[in-house]
């Protein structure tokens, strides 16, 4: 059985490419961010832009039946991080704040008319939480997908747990290097990105838990309920949780809402694409209203 990884439930053995019907392409497009580039894909059109992140080792690919769907309301911006598919890499490591900065990047040299909704999932759920911490004005409203639990990556709870993310993140190194003596210059970058990713996640809590509060942003955190049977007799107690730590982090807003995808795994874009695409627009139509008083 292949091990798999802890925040994107991607088999180590099988780094594909997810499948599914395609959504009208705007603009598809390498952007300069400083002598790197980094791939993005925007589709629809319309205010606001949805701004996707996705999960550790995820292609961009898993998110297709949720920007079909969105594309035909708004536009949709969908990229790929450093280290990802047609993205150059970036500079080690790889931590949240880095990424954040990428992505902040990328938005201005995209010239996409900003507040925006921020749709993350897992690890980039992470990266939008900073992003809305940092950046304020960036954000219109926020979309989380099953962030991880903060409570886990300060070290506080499920220490078999822990040990099986540090276990990941060796083998990640390992099949990087093992690429490298392979001449697999694509794939090793991938690796060695990914890796980087999850070292500095659980390396640097602080990242994550130093957010306080989103004050009256709208905000909605979805979390899975099906429990990931990878994580042996912990599963069901950590699958509670992590939910109830979505619970908390849907609280760091006065408009904060939380919302259970009843029979989902962790992949909840890829699961319950209608779902994420309800509560998408939902957030969508709080900023239209908030921009047509404005006016």
């Amino acid at each position: 059985m292949r091990r798999r990884d802890f925040l994107s439930g991607v088999a180590f053995a099988g780094l594909g490419r997810a499948r599914g019907s395609s959504a009208p392409i705007e603009r598809d497009e390498l952007v300069d961010i400083g002598g790197r580039r980094l791939h993005a894909r925007i589709s629809g059109s319309g205010a606001p832009v949805v701004v996707i992140d996705g999960g550790l080792a995820d292609p961009i690919e898993v998110w297709t039946p949720v920007i079909s769907r969105l594309a035909v309301q708004t536009r949709v911006c969908a990229y790929e991080r450093a280290g990802y598919g047609k993205s150059d890499g970036g500079p080690l490591p790889r931590t949240a704040h880095a990424v954040a900065g990428d992505l902040r990047m990328l938005l201005e040299k995209l010239s996409l008319p900003a507040p925006y909704v921020l749709l993350g999932h897992s690890l980039g759920a992470v990266h939008m939480m900073l992003l809305a911490a940092e950046s304020p004005e960036l954000a219109g409203a926020m979309l989380l997908l099953d962030p991880p639990p903060r409570g886990f990556i300060t070290g506080d709870r499920f220490p078999a747990l822990l040990k099986l993310a540090a276990q990941q993140t060796a083998e990640l190194k390992r099949m990087a290097k093992e690429a490298k003596g392979e001449n697999a210059a694509g794939k090793a970058l991938f690796l060695e990105t990914v890796a980087s990713e999850h070292e500095a996640l659980f390396g640097n809590p602080a990242q994550v838990t130093r957010v306080r509060t989103f004050g009256q942003l709208p905000l909605t955190v979805m979390a899975s309920e099906v429990p990931n049977p990878a994580f042996g007799a912990d599963a069901d107690a950590f699958q509670q949780f992590w939910i109830e730590s979505n619970r908390q982090v849907a609280a760091l807003s006065r408009r904060g809402k939380f919302v259970l995808a009843t029979k989902s795994t962790h992949h909840i874009q890829r699961d319950a694409p209608e779902l994420v695409t309800r509560e998408a627009l939902e957030l969508v139509s709080a900023c239209r209203s908030r921009a047509a008083r404005a006016r």
